[in-house]
């Protein structure tokens, strides 16, 4: 009996030891079904212009305090779409080592990799890193995809392990920026005279370099020109018998600028130089009377461009003889 008493109290004393010893001992929270990790494009769709650079971030969202010590980015893209022009470290991430920061625009590739050395870890959303792109060709949308198979491809981990639970991939929209013109052309009775080739030409006031446009208005006069930098620029329109007219300072900013009226472009400049003179008025004096199609015939005397050069044209060189281009409007 007293055996029994004895190996009783023994075990008592044992389940004591047990339930206090698990007391003291640290308790590993439980891990929380609801956190998620996404890496992904930010904004995960984009508009741009031709000849456009813009940015776009590849940034980590954290729910619910997940830890992220590293992360690395595998992302293919269009390379006859979008041109990478510059990868930069995020700003919150500045301490982290960065382990590879490279772009191939030959076969539409990003690779960036960064990691904790080891501190900070983060357990709140950041932006992994910065991308500096050029848009090259019109398209309702391109895609920057995450590759998450193969052996070389995305990861966000902690501790050697991964904790990414998905990707968020971006889109990118591609227009031409374009500018709306109208002017009205002299001498031009019918709808049909009015279709005519001008010569547009953009001077950026900052750095005086031109961009030069061909284009046709309808039979309004109305025109437009596709693939127009952003910037502040003196416009120049023409067409290759009438003197030039200018804006000045006019800003693009938006993917359309216009319609800009460029008031109405002078007749009788047959030599093309921007001034109406003697030298148009015996350019024109051989094409006299002249049908086109007929040998003599000038085509760029026929300044109301109803096929034939006669008193019409002389008149037009008349009223603007001695008047120089470019004409403030």
């Amino acid at each position: 009996m007293k055996g029994k008493l004895i190996s009783g109290a023994v075990g008592l004393v044992m389940c004591l030891a047990l339930v206090l010893g698990a007391a003291i001992l640290p308790v590993t929270p439980p891990v929380n079904a609801a956190s998620t990790v996404t890496i992904g494009i930010e904004p995960s769709t984009a508009n741009a212009a031709v000849n456009e650079t813009f940015t776009l971030d590849i940034k980590i969202t954290i729910t619910d305090s997940e830890n992220v010590s590293g992360a690395q980015a595998y992302i293919n893209f269009d390379y006859t779409k979008l041109e990478v022009k510059s990868i930069t470290k995020g700003a919150a991430i500045g301490a982290w080592a960065q382990f590879q920061s490279s772009w191939n625009n030959t076969a539409g590739t990003i690779y960036y990799a960064a990691a904790a050395m080891p501190s900070p870890v983060f357990n709140q959303t950041f932006v992994l890193a910065t991308v500096e792109l050029k848009a090259l060709g019109v398209t309702e949308s391109t895609p920057l995809t995450f590759v998450t198979e193969g052996t070389l491809k995305t990861k966000v981990s902690y501790g050697g392990e991964s904790v990414l639970d998905a990707v968020q991939n971006g889109e990118v929209t591609i227009v031409e920026r374009i500018l709306l013109g109208h002017v009205d052309l002299q001498g031009r009775s019918t709808p049909e005279s009015r279709i005519t080739l001008l010569t547009v030409t953009l001077l950026d006031t900052v750095t005086t370099n031109e961009v030069e446009y061909s284009v046709t208005t309808d039979e309004e006069g109305n025109f437009v020109v596709s693939g127009v930098p952003l910037g502040t620029y003196d416009i120049r329109v023409k067409c290759s018998h009438t003197l030039a007219n200018r804006k000045d300072d006019v800003v693009i900013s938006d993917i359309t600028t216009g319609p800009i009226d460029f008031g109405t472009l002078l007749e009788g400049d047959a030599t093309d130089d921007n001034v109406v003179d003697i030298d148009d008025v015996t350019m024109l004096a051989p094409s006299f009377g002249k049908f086109s199609g007929e040998p003599g015939f000038i085509g760029n005397c026929d300044f109301t461009q109803e096929g034939v050069v006669d008193i019409d044209d002389v008149t037009l060189i008349a009223m603007n003889f001695g008047i120089a281009g470019d004409i403030i409007v």
